[in-house]
């Protein structure tokens, strides 16, 4: 079974140049040394409604220019032996976004969301990176980055450094600049608190919004984030 809808999400389906894949492993994916189980058909209709929603803040737009087709859902998917909420696989793999809709035995319903908006922001860079000044943000240029294993012993997920919401965000750029999309998308009020509280996250943010401007076609303006902060983009958003 690929996907479950309810009528929004069906209506979704049409509208969008995206598919939501709840398959098998492939045997493509399998030489990619994905591993993952399928998952059961009520979290399956769960799911689809979940993560539909989260697409619905984008215009369809967005996909067609970042080039992203499918989104695989699956349980407990590893990478190369690595477990994980998602992945964004570069490479000759047309699903490149893959969301583990079950994790350890528990339906993701808290974590799936941040996680398609930040393996979205992967997928993107990697499809249509846009050279930007980004590092230029940081008071230690790409200096500021400490690779993973500079993160060794810390809670990755306290909050960050000046000009970075979490520890995490000093790996490298694409992490955090999805770290700071995923925060954009799903805590509006609390991106707003703290652009206020930090110019150097302000700047990044406001850096995000001109890239989604971009990608948009013009569609996802001042006016968007002010609907999205104000909890009026929902699925028909886009179609009125």
């Amino acid at each position: 079974m690929t996907e479950q809808a309810n009528p929004t999400t069906e209506l979704l389906t049409v509208r969008y140049p995206l598919r939501l894949d709840f398959g098998p492993i492939y045997e493509q994916e399998r030489k990619a040394f994905i591993e993952a189980e399928e998952v059961d058909e009520v979290r399956q209709a769960e799911a689809a409604q979940l993560i539909w929603a989260e697409i619905a803040k984008y215009p369809p737009e967005l996909f067609e220019n970042i080039g992203i087709k499918t989104i695989r859902a699956l349980q407990d998917i590893k990478s190369e032996g690595n477990t994980g909420y998602g992945f964004h696989l570069a490479g000759t793999l047309s699903p490149n976004i893959y969301l583990s809709v079950v994790y350890k035995g528990m339906f993701n319903s808290v974590e799936l969301p941040p996680t398609f908006h930040h393996e979205l922001s992967h997928g993107a860079d990697v499809n249509n990176y846009l050279t930007d000044n980004w590092v230029s943000f940081n008071p230690n240029g790409i200096n500021s980055y400490v690779g993973p294993n500079g993160l060794r012993g810390l809670n990755h997920f306290a909050r960050g450094p000046k000009g970075f919401i979490y520890n995490r965000n000093t790996i490298n750029v694409p992490e955090d600049r999805a770290l700071v999309v995923e925060t954009m998308m799903v805590k509006p009020f609390w991106f707003q608190q703290l652009c206020t509280e930090d110019p150097i996250i302000a700047s990044k943010v406001a850096k995000c919004k001109l890239n989604f401007l971009t990608r948009s076609n013009g569609r996802m303006d001042d006016e968007y984030w002010q609907d999205l902060e104000g909890g009026k983009v929902d699925c028909g958003y886009w179609f009125r």
